[in-house]
């Protein structure tokens, strides 16, 4: 699924003190439910690599990886935490660190793909502009890397039209 390599940047206190979703918790990041903002280390800073890298390759579009790379959040989700809803709008893209994700059926009673480190969700709906295709949840503790959506937007080169987005789904198996 996706997945490229790192620069030991470290990220800038905008990043650090940037509302994301959530709201703001003594000057931490928040997301929902996801707990504080962890460090971000080179190896989780290669996993976002691979994942733009992939997308830049797939989808003819190119980004500003390192002003994308100074809004991630680092979070954790506990076992059964929704990551995404079906039909909801788009909040960014997760990269998986460490753990598993389930990406399930409409009803939300089979898995029809599971995420491990490296792998990625929330790239369509975020660069589509579109609501979430499936819903996807945690299946064991799981730290992921949240690319936010206006990050990511802001910071691509590149028209993204209906065509790259059914090239996608059909190499993603969508």
């Amino acid at each position: 699924m996706g997945t490229g390599a790192s620069g030991g940047r470290k990220r800038s206190s905008a990043a650090t003190n940037r509302q994301s979703g959530g709201g703001q918790q003594e000057g931490r990041n928040t997301h929902d439910s996801h707990t504080a903002v962890q460090p971000f280390s080179a190896e989780q800073q290669s996993k976002v690599r691979r994942c733009l890298s992939t997308l830049e390759s797939s989808l003819d579009v190119t980004f500003q990886v390192d002003e994308i790379l100074a809004s991630v959040v680092v979070t954790t989700h506990r076992e059964g935490q929704r990551i995404l809803s079906q039909g909801a709008e788009a909040r960014g893209i997760y990269v998986v660190a460490e753990g598993t994700l389930d990406v399930l059926s409409p009803d939300g009673d089979v898995v029809l793909n599971r995420l491990l480190p490296g792998d990625f969700c929330g790239e369509l709906s975020t660069l589509f502009d579109v609501r979430c295709s499936a819903s996807v949840q945690s299946q064991c503790t799981s730290t992921l890397l949240w690319l936010p959506a206006d990050a990511v937007r802001e910071n691509r080169d590149g028209e993204l039209e209906g065509e790259k987005m059914l090239h996608w789904c059909f190499k993603r198996a969508y």
